[in-house]
């Protein structure tokens, strides 16, 4: 199992996944965030106060990183505050789950799909992709590879 996942491919499709989804997800928070302040709202996790400074900031977050992590910048560091997030996002659907909640997970705009285990689920496979990252970051296929020399 370890030299599949030495395999620079493997790795480069570890990396591009979760950085795909978090570019993909990011721009449709960003195309409309006042949409994406609802949903975080319906969490109930967060002051109100704070909503709309989440729903501008966090979205721009996710295409960083998303982008980061695509290009394979500072991979290690990347992969950290991705899963960091992707840690945040399952505490979040777990804690909707555990107050009762009927609210859609909010991670792709509009039509995203409810909060339960199939989300968990997922969130867990690209925190686990990000992890396998962190643990093996060293890609020739990356910005850091052509710099580092």
């Amino acid at each position: 199992m370890k030299k599949i996942l030495d395999l620079e491919i493997i790795k480069l499709a570890i990396r591009i996944i979760p950085a795909l989804i978090f570019i993909f997800f990011a721009v449709a928070k960003i195309e409309n965030p006042a949409e994406f302040a609802n949903e975080i709202g319906n969490y109930k996790l967060f002051p109100i106060f704070s909503i709309n400074l989440i729903a501008i900031i966090l979205p721009w977050v996710e295409l960083i990183l998303g982008f980061m992590l695509l290009a394979g910048i500072k991979i290690r560091s990347t992969a950290f505050f991705t899963g960091i997030l992707l840690l945040g996002f399952i505490l979040a659907v777990v804690g909707a789950m555990a107050q009762g909640l009927d609210i859609s997970c909010g991670c792709s705009g509009h039509n995203s799909p409810k909060v339960g285990l199939p989300k968990i689920l997922e969130n867990t496979a690209l925190l686990i992709l990000c992890i396998q990252t962190f643990l093996n970051p060293e890609s020739k296929y990356s910005l850091s590879a052509s710099t580092v020399r």
